[in-house]
């Protein structure tokens, strides 16, 4: 359990920066355009998925701990898990509202930021799987042909949503590299 708090930490941590920097990179890429509600969102989008990321590893292992707890005091899973369950079900509308609007609305920006061109990618190709990396479109296909494969290859669907959300920041990166290929960076950035 340990090792699962020190990683969502850890992860929580890298996914603000990593966000962080690409919104600072769209900021000084775009400026003071009307595309800069697109920047807007996107902060808005990032900095509740590092909030929602923390809460719900947080629920996570808080959840766990219940069961744990309960089973040791009484003795009964069925019970230790009705109480867990519980707790988990309360969680859900906060869970809910922060699944539309990190994943959904950072899905949406990030097609956005593609389909813009505030992102430069050079061909429509590109563009089309471009449109894949995020925490959305890429669990939603992606993750659902896994799923189809056997025992135990398809148990990688699960790591899909962060493999979005990972992706996401390397449209960032691939924004980046035609910045600094434009003049468009300086050593600070």
């Amino acid at each position: 359990m340990w090792a699962s708090i020190l990683c969502g930490f850890v992860g929580t941590l890298l996914y603000y920066m990593g966000f962080h920097r690409m919104e600072e990179l769209l900021r000084l890429r775009i400026g003071e355009t009307k595309d800069g509600i697109w920047v807007r969102l996107f902060r808005a989008a990032y900095i509740m998925g590092t909030v929602a990321w923390a809460w719900v590893h947080a629920m996570f292992m808080n959840d766990a701990l219940i069961f744990r707890y309960v089973h040791e005091a009484c003795g009964d899973a069925e019970t230790a898990a009705d109480i867990a369950n519980r707790v988990f079900l309360a969680n859900g509308p906060g869970m809910a509202a922060a699944y539309v609007v990190c994943d959904i609305g950072l899905a949406v920006i990030a097609i956005v930021l593609v389909w813009k061109r505030i992102i430069p990618l050079k061909t429509t190709g590109g563009r089309i799987l471009a449109t894949l990396c995020n925490p959305i479109a890429l669990p939603g296909i992606v993750g659902n042909l896994l799923a189809l494969l056997p025992w135990p290859l398809n148990q990688l669907d699960h790591g899909t949503e962060s493999l979005g959300h990972a992706l996401v920041l390397l449209l960032g990166l691939i924004l980046l590299r035609e910045m600094e290929k434009g003049g468009e960076t300086t050593e600070e950035t």
